[in-house]
């Protein structure tokens, strides 16, 4: 089996709609979706359950504005995706050498997945701009975004500031 390149769209849920910038990033979600699914590489939904993102609740559901087609999703239950959810393995399976990383939260899920998918082996990615969060009391989201993006292009990804081509 032919080195993959995946897609690892993370918990782009109803629940997160009042993200800062959430629209503009499910269209630009979908752009990679759209070279993804083109190219025939594999694209994983993560989607979250905990107790604000009930299992079957309007606010868990994944935004139907994604272009899904027929992607594997995988349910997580902590800010680790990769943890308890067979992740990894299926990611060996499809033989997924590099994941590119995008959706939703900037310092919790997203952090996490680009240091443990690092962590695991796997060349990790993202383009700059293709996740968001909510304001913080001390940060707003942008300044969460350029730190992190800032800290992971310097020690665990890839950070492109341009458009991604596959």
């Amino acid at each position: 089996m032919p080195v993959q390149n995946g897609l690892l769209v993370i918990n782009v849920q109803n629940g997160y709609s009042e993200a800062v910038g959430y629209d503009d990033l499910v269209a630009k979600i979908n752009r990679r979706l759209d070279v993804y699914h083109h190219a025939h590489h594999p694209v994983i939904f993560l989607q979250k359950t905990d107790d604000e993102l009930v299992y079957s609740s309007p606010s868990w559901g994944l935004d139907a504005r994604l272009h899904w087609q027929n992607d594997v999703i995988v349910l997580n239950y902590h800010e680790d995706i990769f943890f308890e959810t067979g992740l990894t393995e299926r990611l060996r399976h499809l033989n997924v050498k590099s994941l590119e990383v995008c959706g939703l939260q900037t310092e919790l899920a997203v952090d996490t997945a680009i240091r443990v998918g690092h962590s695991q082996g796997f060349q990790m990615a993202l383009q700059s701009g293709l996740e968001t969060t909510f304001d913080s009391l001390e940060l707003t989201a942008e300044q969460m975004r350029r730190h992190h993006e800032r800290l992971w292009a310097e020690n665990f990804a890839t950070v492109y500031t341009q458009p991604l081509a596959k």
